[in-house]
């Protein structure tokens, strides 16, 4: 099993070496796209090099989205390969009786993260943080400099900020590094490998993150 210490590592490889085998397909009733390695890891450059060029290394950059986006993936693995800290966190619900609730949880989660920016997929949602470093992830320009530099990342660097929902309580964060992502992308892998034996013949997995 191909190993890696970094996901971005991970990308550049299926990018140079599978690059038209598909990376991610995304379906529901409103919302169907497909992305190969090689543009995947295009998209991801681009939004990476306007990291660098516009925030210190490990900057934190909150995403909030609907994790079932294109969008959220490439501004994840970009703050990923800039050396940014990413902090995911959900979008409020539509539903006014919970959307009252969840923005009060977002800026409680915004608060304590201190992001250098936020960055939100739709105008909804930006009118309803109501703070000034919010910009949506259409307005950012897209850019693609050959031979840019690019960040040395290390397996212990913070890769990101998971918090909690905050509906039992007020929202808790804590720091997930490179190296711990691999290790539990590893575990997995090798826990499917174990089971995909006769008399078993594994086709679909299932899996739940916290969100």
């Amino acid at each position: 099993m191909q190993k890696f210490d970094t996901v971005d590592n991970n990308l550049s490889y299926q990018a140079r070496n599978n690059p038209h085998q598909l990376a991610f397909k995304i379906e529901d009733i409103h919302y169907q796209v497909n992305i190969t390695y090689e543009s995947l890891n295009q998209r991801v450059e681009g939004l990476s090099q306007y990291f660098n060029k516009h925030y210190s290394r490990q900057s934190v950059i909150g995403l909030i989205f609907n994790c079932d986006r294109l969008d959220f993936i490439i501004a994840f693995l970009a703050c990923l390969r800039s050396g940014m800290i990413a902090t995911p966190i959900a979008a409020p619900n539509p539903a006014p009786h919970r959307q009252r609730k969840d923005i009060e949880n977002i800026h409680q989660i915004l608060k304590k993260a201190q992001p250098s920016i936020i960055i939100t997929e739709s105008n909804t949602i930006k009118e309803c943080l109501a703070v000034e470093n919010c910009i949506l992830f259409n307005e950012i320009p897209s850019t693609s400099v050959v031979g840019a530099q690019t960040q040395h990342l290390m397996p212990e660097d913070i890769a990101f900020l998971q918090f909690t929902s905050g509906t039992t309580g007020p929202p808790k964060g804590v720091m997930i590094g490179h190296s711990q992502i691999c290790a539990n992308l590893d575990a997995m892998i090798m826990r499917m490998h174990d089971l995909n034996k006769p008399p078993l013949t594994i086709h679909h997995t299932v899996n739940w993150m916290p969100w």
